[in-house]
């Protein structure tokens, strides 16, 4: 027992009970900035500066907005739309199925939808939705959706960009991956076949060459996607 340590121990998990973070921050710092501890006493002072961190961030943390004033927020402007829906994505949707029916029936922010059906996929959710969706009407079981990280016109695209500019040029890469993402989302809830993704690589990357004045970015994208 070394009555020094374990006084400043049982100082710190007072402060730790009472959430008094600064306090007890400080302290174990000074403790942990010594050269030598006991090994005892040094595991428990990490062990107490984890906890610390820890309720730190707690207490930083946001309040949970509630769930009728994220439903309310998807009526807003775009931006807004894509918040909501941000948010909503880490809930059970289960529980607002009918507003969100609702949402996605009514022309709603593309990208926000893409967000909230690709959400209701991974919860496996098995009722019929209809997105409507510059004109057009989809009707949809989400559990039947593929998401896109299973996509496999997305993931032979990947493999086709890493093959064509993964060596030299990782920020056309980069730009032609973002856009095939969006790309993905933005045709939720249908997808994309893996033969699918040469034509579909074809308009990014002439976009991007557009976008940089660099036409060698479409031609060595020729090269590769012309056997495809």
């Amino acid at each position: 027992m070394n009555s020094y340590y374990d006084e400043i121990i049982e100082t710190i998990r007072r402060a730790v009970d009472q959430k008094d973070w600064m306090t007890a921050e400080v302290l174990l710092r000074q403790e942990l900035a010594v050269p030598y501890i006991p090994e005892d006493y040094e595991n428990e002072f990490h062990r107490l500066f984890k906890e610390v961190i820890r309720g730190k961030a707690e207490e930083q943390k946001p309040a949970e907005m509630p769930l009728d004033n994220l439903l309310e927020q998807l009526k807003k402007t775009p931006r807004e739309q894509l918040s909501a829906a941000a948010e909503l994505a880490s809930r059970n949707l289960r529980s607002c199925t009918e507003e969100i029916r609702e949402y996605l029936s009514a022309e709603p922010y593309p990208d926000a939808a893409a967000l909230l059906i690709e959400a209701l996929a991974e919860q496996e959710i098995a009722e019929e939705f209809t997105l409507n969706k510059e004109g057009v009407t989809y009707e949809f079981y989400p559990d039947d959706v593929t998401v896109p990280s299973q996509c496999e016109g997305f993931l032979e695209g990947i493999r086709l960009l890493e093959t064509i500019y993964g060596n030299d040029r990782p920020d056309v890469l980069n730009m032609c991956r973002t856009l095939l993402v969006h790309a993905v989302y933005r045709n939720l809830p249908l997808t994309y076949e893996k033969e699918e993704a040469p034509w579909l690589l074809k308009e990014i990357i002439a976009s991007v060459s557009d976008m940089l004045g660099d036409e060698s970015i479409r031609t060595e994208a020729d090269k590769v996607l012309s056997g495809n």
